[in-house]
């Protein structure tokens, strides 16, 4: 992990270098799958980043900063 995030809603997420994703736990420990990835619930579809590090959030949105990449904006829902 790079960076873990918790959300106001208990939601955690987890910025992996190795699987080139963000993880999204929920408030009782459950996966809800993975932000950065064409499929978010397959680990093995293909990423949008490269190395996803930073996380930050601000109201409804989500920051990624990705070394090689720079800055990654998802609405969450």
């Amino acid at each position: 992990p790079k960076d873990v995030l918790l959300d106001e809603s208990g939601n955690l997420y987890v910025s992996d270098g190795l699987l080139l994703a963000v993880h999204v736990i929920g408030p009782e420990g459950e996966f809800r799958g993975f932000i950065g990835r064409t499929d978010p619930s397959d680990k093995k579809s293909t990423p949008l980043f490269r190395a996803p590090a930073g996380l930050a959030i601000d109201g409804d949105r989500l920051y990624v900063m990705d070394r090689f990449l720079g800055l990654f904006v998802f609405k969450l829902p």
